[in-house]
């Protein structure tokens, strides 16, 4: 009689007694997310600045294209060969090197118009600028409870947003009131603010000394688990980087008087997009934030011919970039869901380096086709994304059979 009404006093108070709620607000996630806001922005205010500097100094613009784009070379080969290290020797050293590396060479960028060692500079900004989002996003991953983990990838990838955003803006502003020479120290500056948050200590180091010895000591470019996921992200890649790139002149052509509006416009979207469809992945499923973002991108792209109204236009970059910004951080926790906790650095470094690829095909094959025809060319993007959905839903279903 006594134990049955002490069991039922327990089952009632069981009621009232939550179950613990992970927490993702925690010194480890801020510092993270801080130390990739500082590196995002020493990243754009380099974008912005060293074109303008190159073409200043009377660079062609071919050289110009060269000497920037050596920097992507750089970043895919430090992109295949890092994520096996991040995963052995642990993050906070990459993370702390890979900023270093663009706050050492900006200062030196202002003090020469040799274009054999800006280009130099060039691969070591590129080659840091893939070790550290490569062990940024290990970082982010061990931070980040399991249950949060789309809230969490979405909140880092806000930062690239942000530092998009207002970097550009404060970099000429201080270029043309300070001149060259401040400008690139100021970028050098935050990107070695950013290296010293990624050193300071987190929760993160006892994940790190959990990794299996075994596993990381073996060399590996690919991890085959990311690899299914990167190559849908290959399809936003080439989706993002041929639509991005031609932004502007669609924008000039259709009447708009400041074409930053139209780009404004796609980046307050997919900020948007990553603080919505971040947590619902979390709580849905990760297919509740790609499937929507897949589907977002192909309207918009059938949009685009269809729309010649200057205002009403807004709508194709405010549909892409829900599309774009609500798809990646699905996609990016459905690859760290699908690989093991200590192969977060490996994982990542194959679903970039997949998604990389797409994104250097975009521009190219779209400049192409708009050569020879118009705007209607974004349907082939349509068609892409679409067939990949396809592919998509039949790889769930697959792994449902299984």
């Amino acid at each position: 009689m006594i134990v049955s009404q002490i069991e039922t006093e327990r089952k009632e108070l069981d009621v009232f007694i939550e179950e613990p709620k992970e927490k993702l607000l925690t010194k480890g996630f801020l510092l993270v997310c801080m130390s990739a806001l500082f590196f995002w922005s020493s990243v754009f205010f380099h974008g912005t600045l060293f074109p303008l500097y190159l073409d200043g100094h009377g660079y062609s613009e071919a050289t110009v294209g060269f000497v920037v784009g050596s920097g992507a070379l750089a970043a895919l080969v430090g992109r295949v060969l890092s994520g096996w290290a991040v995963d052995k020797w642990g993050t906070r050293m990459f993370v702390f090197w890979g900023a270093i590396a663009w706050a050492i060479t900006s200062p030196f960028m202002a003090l020469t118009t040799n274009i054999v060692l800006l280009t130099f500079f060039r691969l070591i900004q590129g080659f840091g600028l893939a070790i550290f989002l490569n062990a940024s996003l290990a970082q982010m991953a061990k931070v980040a409870p399991e249950g949060k983990r789309g809230t969490a990838v979405g909140w880092w990838g806000i930062t690239n947003n942000l530092s998009s955003a207002i970097g550009p803006v404060i970099a000429i502003w201080i270029m043309q009131d300070f001149g060259w020479f401040v400008a690139f120290v100021t970028a050098g500056v935050t990107a070695l603010l950013s290296a010293i948050l990624g050193l300071l200590p987190t929760e993160i180091e006892s994940s790190e000394k959990s990794a299996e010895p075994e596993e990381n000591n073996k060399f590996r470019v690919i991890s085959p688990k990311a690899v299914l996921p990167g190559m849908v992200g290959a399809a936003l890649g080439f989706a993002s980087g041929g639509y991005i790139t031609f932004a502007p002149l669609i924008a000039s052509d259709l009447g708009l008087s400041n074409v930053g509006v139209y780009l404004m416009v796609l980046a307050t979207a997919m900020v948007l997009a990553r603080m919505t469809f971040g947590p619902l992945s979390d709580k849905k499923g990760r297919k509740w934030a790609i499937l929507p973002g897949l589907i977002l991108i192909i309207v918009s792209m059938i949009l685009i011919g269809m729309i010649t109204h200057s205002l009403l236009a807004l709508i194709v970059p405010f549909l892409f970039g829900l599309g774009i910004g609500g798809a990646m951080p699905g996609l990016i926790a459905w690859t760290l869901d699908r690989t093991k906790a200590t192969e977060s650095g490996l994982a990542g470094s194959t679903f970039y380096f997949i998604y990389e690829i797409g994104m250097f095909f975009g521009p190219f094959l779209l400049g192409i086709l708009l050569e020879v025809g118009n705007y209607y060319s974004y349907l082939v993007i349509a068609t892409i994304i679409f067939i990949v959905m396809l592919f998509y839903l039949y790889s769930l279903r697959q792994e449902k059979i299984v």
